[in-house]
């Protein structure tokens, strides 16, 4: 029997030839309902963590029951939670300690709850990928799915030559990628603008010039919203990086944005 990651049909999951929704609504529950009893005491300090019924949703999106999800900059590891809870195998690649070990004890919960996927995290540098991740994943990887830390990088953003080395690091993590996805493969970065010092910073557009530096294509771009409307207007489910925003907007009259961006990227490459 064929490989299915070799058979168009059977992989068209993956490709555009799969009609999604542009707009995803992901603000029905707060992040703290979604975390509620999934997730360790301490998961949410990571200043850049994608909201779980967002992860949930493109991990059922961009792969099947048994595919593999690899979340280069893991964090807590909220991709790798719910990619098992999802029958999805994960393995997730996170430099520092601390968050590597809540996102291992986050694992472990997910397997004390009946999680039917494996998933493992790695201490690594994601910058120097390939390098740390088993042979046996090259090749292997269905989805790569991560948001990257913006928020430590984030005072980088006014320093000269700031902009150029948050390219140069985002153009490394997803070259260094490209190796370990299947043929059919996808690699999905969900940021969002933000604002630093009064000035909107728009880290889509970086993840965009280094997936292009790193030799992928774009094939789609989507947006998850993180609001209800009620009495109709917008009201926010604040992701993290949200909440901080809100704050900033109060004191300065400043809008926040209530809004991630979703960037689809495929290799270049001849399978």
């Amino acid at each position: 029997m064929a490989d299915r990651r070799d058979d168009p049909v059977d992989a068209s999951h993956l490709t555009n030839g799969v009609s999604r929704p542009s707009v995803l609504s992901v603000g029905r529950r707060g992040l703290a309902a979604q975390r509620r009893g999934r997730y360790v005491a301490g998961s949410a300090g990571h200043p850049a963590r994608t909201a779980p019924d967002l992860a949930a949703t493109l991990i059922g999106e961009y792969t099947r029951p048994g595919d593999v999800v690899l979340d280069p900059m893991a964090g807590t590891g909220t991709t790798l939670v719910e990619a098992v809870h999802a029958g999805r195998n994960a393995v997730g690649v996170e430099i520092e300690p601390g968050w590597c070990a809540l996102a291992r004890a986050n694992l472990a919960l997910a397997r004390g709850q009946g999680a039917a996927g494996h998933g493992r995290v790695i201490r690594g540098d994601a910058t120097r990928l390939p390098a740390g991740v088993p042979v046996e994943l090259r090749g292997q990887v269905d989805l790569v799915l991560t948001s990257p830390p913006w928020t430590s990088t984030m005072s980088t953003q006014s320093a000269p030559g700031g902009r150029v080395r948050l390219v140069e690091g985002t153009t490394a993590v997803l070259a260094g990628c490209v190796p370990l996805l299947a043929p059919r493969g996808v690699i999905v970065v969900v940021s969002r603008p933000s604002r630093q010092s009064r000035t909107l910073v728009d880290l889509t557009a970086v993840v965009a010039e280094a997936a292009a530096a790193a030799g992928l294509e774009l094939v789609d771009c989507r947006r998850a919203i993180h609001a209800v409307i009620r009495d109709d207007r917008f009201v926010a489910r604040h992701t993290s990086w949200g909440s901080t925003g809100v704050c900033d907007g109060r004191a300065t009259s400043i809008s926040q944005c209530l809004y991630d961006d979703i960037t689809v990227f495929t290799s270049r490459r001849t399978p």
